[in-house]
């Protein structure tokens, strides 16, 4: 963590792997292992360690969205989107696995599937003002501005004052 605070992230994952040799169950260890790869940029390093960490603990889906965040962020949309499917198999992350597909769909211009994915995602998690957003810039995306406003309508009473679904009523 040290080394990591100073920005001496391969020193940092050389440390960390040289813990994990003694303690290669430690779930959180190995988590912070590929994540100090990854600031270090090395990506395959991080997927790497990640990955393992999934095989340890395959009951959790924390590795399993570190590992696509990780690949969106790279810009690996086509690997983050199957690494998001798979994660709807847990019942209580659907609607995370949901808005995360829909929000790579907004990403790609592909206004249709975002709206898809993020009504779906509205359902399973309707207290999330950041899903109804996305939910909305699809729509918007779609160029269905009836079903924008619909969607913004039954919001309204929920979250009277929030700034950015006030601008996107306006648009």
């Amino acid at each position: 963590t040290a080394y990591g605070s100073v920005g001496k992230w391969d020193r940092a994952s050389t440390t960390l792997e040289q813990i994990a040799a003694v303690r290669p169950t430690d779930l959180p260890l190995l988590m912070r292992i590929g994540d100090a790869r990854r600031y270090h940029g090395d990506l395959d390093g991080a997927l790497q360690w990640y990955q393992r960490s999934a095989r340890l603990a395959p009951e959790s889906s924390m590795p399993g969205f570190v590992i696509a965040q990780a690949q969106v962020d790279a810009g690996r949309y086509a690997d983050a989107i199957r690494s998001y499917t798979s994660l709807q198999r847990f019942p209580a992350d659907v609607g995370v696995a949901e808005h995360d597909l829909g929000a790579i769909a907004l990403l790609q211009n592909r206004g249709t599937d975002a709206a898809w994915y993020l009504r779906r995602a509205v359902k399973t998690q309707a207290r999330v003002i950041q899903t109804w957003r996305a939910l909305i810039a699809a729509e918007l995306t779609r160029r269905d501005h009836d079903t924008a406003l619909k969607q913004l309508e039954r919001i309204a009473t929920t979250w009277p004052n929030d700034a950015q679904l006030r601008y996107l009523e306006g648009v």
